[in-house]
């Protein structure tokens, strides 16, 4: 579980030990360099059977060493990779540190990923705050952009909002859709939507992403402007390629948000938004032909595949295999099926795993149990042979696996779906 750390007791607490004194800098010793850090990466990236690859190694390392700010924090990233071998933490903070001591941003941020809770390798939160704190102080936007969700996610609205508010500041357009939500969510500070909706304009006048969608919500939500503006604002959005557009005006169709509802409507949206090779469109489908839309669509797991194989082309990799699993488990009707299932499910990351498992779980009752059965036989908690039914070993190898892991939602059973958004996080 993530320790939430209030922007105020970061600034009351004591955080010498976490911060990188700046008061003696490094000796600069001058190396001239023959190659880019861009080069040298180019090579190493290749893995150690590439044609001069510990030479680049030495130079990348001299240069670093020497107070390269840029060179520290590109082989800190290799060190942390594994490049070199297993992922060496310990190596990657050391040359990260040498660019933090020159007051790099980037490299107090390497510090901060390296601290995380959500990391295996260093966590310690009060020193990865501290340190994207030190690295958003240099002016580094992508750790005021971290500090900005951090504190959103601590329901800390005076913190989020000054993290975004100073990323804006320093021309970070990504800010201005986080801090409209703020305001437009009523989460962790009231609604002020007439500032929402100026946040939402900068962000939409700049080319941010989701700036149009969010501001022709506001409308479809009824908080400013007319209901028509709304859908005149996601047409023009899709006429132009905007990414989002399509899909947010075919959601409001089949949920019937300020228009009138037509899931037929929706459905014609998305489908001229694959024919256009629109990846968000072709998910939305592939989700809608799944879930359904009752009354008037009923789910439908091969019309949905039939989308999948035709996106398939322009889908990310990523996406392809999240959709793949998802897909695979929800077609899946006999042992050999579920096994191919789960082999693409192994695929996932664990974020991908976190999402996919519930789904999965009301899709194919089946198909999940299989995956359980197969997830927890690879740990050495079900003894038994999977077979996608639910028996008394089943139910008794989850709840161990749940004890050891300290999910005592799990009393309510492996069925119900508190239980399988619990286990997806920890699979």
């Amino acid at each position: 579980m993530m320790l939430c750390i209030s922007s105020g007791a970061l600034a009351a607490a004591n955080a010498q030990d976490a911060a990188v004194s700046t008061d003696s800098p490094p000796v600069q010793v001058e190396v001239v360099a023959t190659r880019t850090v861009q080069e040298l990466l180019e090579i190493l990236r290749q893995g150690d059977a590439a044609t001069g690859f510990e030479e680049a190694r030495s130079e990348l390392t001299e240069l670093a060493e020497s107070g390269d700010a840029v060179a520290s924090v590109a082989l800190g990233d290799l060190y942390r990779s594994g490049v070199f071998g297993e992922p060496d933490p310990a190596s990657a903070k050391r040359f990260f540190e040498i660019g933090a001591k020159a007051g790099d941003g980037k490299a107090l941020a390497r510090l901060g990923e390296l601290y995380r809770a959500d990391t295996p390798l260093l966590p310690d939160e009060a020193k990865s705050l501290s340190y994207y704190t030190q690295s958003g102080d240099a002016g580094w936007g992508p750790a005021l952009m971290y500090l900005g969700d951090y504190y959103t996610k601590a329901r800390d609205a005076e913190g989020a909002i000054a993290a975004y508010e100073k990323a804006i500041a320093i021309g970070e357009k990504a800010a201005y859709v986080p801090l409209g939500d703020i305001f437009r969510l009523n989460r962790i500070h009231a609604p002020d939507y007439e500032r929402a909706d100026e946040l939402f304009q900068q962000a939409a006048d700049l080319g941010a992403e989701k700036g149009l969608t969010r501001l022709a919500q506001l409308r479809l939500d009824g908080h400013v402007g007319r209901v028509s503006e709304g859908v005149a604002l996601l047409e023009k959005g899709i006429l132009e390629d905007v990414p989002g557009a399509a899909v947010a005006l075919a959601d409001a169709y089949i949920s019937g948000q300020g228009v009138k509802r037509s899931v037929q409507k929706g459905i014609s949206i998305l489908d001229a938004g694959v024919a256009k090779e629109d990846a968000a469109s072709a998910r939305r489908l592939i989700a809608l032909y799944l879930d359904g839309a009752k009354p008037e669509l009923q789910p439908n797991a091969r019309r949905a595949n039939a989308v999948f194989e035709a996106s398939a082309g322009f889908l990310p990799d990523r996406a392809k295999t999240y959709e793949g699993a998802i897909l695979q488990s929800a077609l899946a009707a006999d042992r050999t099926a579920f096994q191919s299932a789960y082999s693409q499910f192994t695929l996932l990351d664990q974020s991908q795993k976190a999402s996919a498992l519930p789904r999965i779980k009301r899709l194919n009752e089946n198909s999940y149990v299989y995956l359980l059965q197969s997830a927890l036989g690879e740990r050495g908690v079900f003894q038994g042979t999977a077979t996608g039914q639910l028996t008394g070993s089943t139910i008794r190898a989850v709840n161990a696996f749940c004890a050891e892991n300290n999910l005592t939602v799990c009393v309510r059973g492996p069925l119900a779906g508190p239980v399988a958004d619990a286990l997806g996080k920890v699979l």
